[in-house]
């Protein structure tokens, strides 16, 4: 059973892929070396690019090793096959190849190693079994675990070249300070609105109790005024009345002052003048009577020139 067939796209493009099978690969003697001799590795970086972060497994040799995964390349496959391939035996991963990160050569004391063929792969699906479950552990990390757990030096230069690098792509970095910036922006907005919303509810109930303090005032008041509309209508009454008496002793008073007056003329040695009324009042007087009135009718008289 073939481990990889050649597949056709809508675009006419052939793509590589793999038959996920459970039983793994051992073709040592089909491994793939150059003019040197140097064995040829073919690996993946798989990577899920929502949440930013590898998927890394333990050696098989060195449990306490955290390394890609990745095996020899073979002579009836392509370095792609092979290191989606090796992906999958070693990680369980299934998914896209999207870019060449780089040919990275494996030291010894002896010399170059290994040259490993390094991919970076688009996370599809991580499956609960694979082949090499048993032999292996799998565990997450962002870019900055994984430079710290790695010990070998050309999978260290792998992970610092690939997407989600801020050496290599600085954006990344620029993209992380933004969500942390937007992060405490969205937080303190969000105490902002607590701390204004229970100021209005402040404000509401203090405008309330002030609004029934200034109603109360208001009632007070229009008691107030009632109170000051009776006893200014009581007052002026009263005031009329007052006014209808203080007429008639000013009338009195006008008339004893103006005799006072006449007489103090008098006194002084002053010529008056008699009034109309006073020269009518004597000439009655003279003839016994009291007004004009009393004056009779002279029937069947003549005057007598």
């Amino acid at each position: 059973m073939p481990f990889f067939r050649k597949k056709k796209s809508k675009e006419g493009l052939n793509e590589d892929s793999i038959v996920y099978s459970m039983t793994p690969r051992h073709g040592h003697g089909q491994d793939v070396v150059d003019e040197n001799g140097i064995r040829q590795v073919a690996g993946c970086l798989p990577i899920d690019p929502i949440n930013k972060r590898f998927l890394l497994v333990t050696s098989a040799s060195n449990p306490g090793s955290w390394v890609i995964p990745k095996g020899g390349w073979e002579k009836d496959e392509t370095q792609k096959q092979a290191a989606m391939r090796e992906t999958w035996e070693e990680a369980g991963v299934k998914g896209t190849i999207t870019r060449h990160v780089g040919v990275f050569a494996e030291k010894s004391r002896h010399g170059v190693k290994a040259h490993h063929w390094i991919y970076e792969m688009e996370i599809k699906e991580v499956t609960k079994k694979f082949p090499e479950q048993k032999k292996r552990e799998r565990r997450w990390f962002t870019y900055n675990e994984a430079m710290l757990v790695v010990k070998a030096h050309y999978i260290k230069d792998a992970i610092s070249l690939s997407s989600l690098s801020p050496l290599v792509h600085p954006e990344n970095l620029e993209e992380k300070k933004k969500k942390k910036k937007k992060k405490k922006k969205e937080k303190k907005d969000g105490d902002e609105e607590d701390d204004s919303e229970d100021d209005g509810e402040e404000k509401k109930k203090k405008k309330k109790k002030n609004k029934d303090e200034d109603n109360e005032d208001d009632e007070e008041n229009d008691e107030d005024d009632e109170e000051k509309k009776k006893k200014k209508k009581k007052n002026k009454k009263k005031d009329g009345s007052d006014e209808d008496e203080n007429g008639g002793q000013e009338g009195n008073e006008d008339e004893e002052k103006e005799k006072k007056k006449k007489k103090k003329k008098n006194k002084d040695g002053e010529i008056t003048e008699l009034s109309e009324e006073e020269i009518a009042k004597l000439q009655f007087s003279k003839l016994g009577l009291e007004s004009k009135t009393d004056v009779p009718e002279l029937v069947g008289t003549e005057t007598r020139k």
